[in-house]
């Protein structure tokens, strides 16, 4: 916090009024995060709309590379995050699928898991 408050040029108890501490901080920095991430938008086939969430995950971990570390941190389950997936099963469903959750899942797994496994090599260009 202090770092930060430096890198702000402002006093570290300014950071402090504003945010409770660095683990709300670093909560509020992954919700911004997954606000990142294409919403799923009248698709009808759900491979498509599946390779869109892998692609906008792998645009994102491009963007910001120790974003998936930092995503997976979280002790609550940031509001954009749960709507993110709630579109996600919504648009699955809608494309006919039974059980969307059992497909959404590993998709996310290996993508988040994926960049997790690797922090500090450059991904593979798009």
């Amino acid at each position: 916090m202090r770092r930060l408050a430096t890198d702000l040029g402002v006093d570290p108890m300014t950071v402090h009024h504003h945010v409770a501490g660095k683990g709300r901080l670093l909560d509020g920095v992954a919700e911004l995060l997954w606000e990142e991430i294409t919403l799923p938008e009248g698709w009808d086939d759900a491979a498509d709309l599946l390779r869109t969430l892998a692609h906008s995950l792998r645009d994102l971990f491009h963007r910001h590379p120790e974003a998936a570390p930092l995503i997976l941190r979280c002790k609550t389950l940031p509001l954009s995050e749960l709507e993110l997936f709630r579109a996600y099963l919504d648009a699955l469903e809608g494309t006919g699928l039974i059980e969307p959750a059992a497909v959404l899942r590993p998709i996310l797994s290996y993508a988040v898991g994926y960049r997790v496994g690797r922090p500090k090599s450059p991904l593979p260009s798009p």
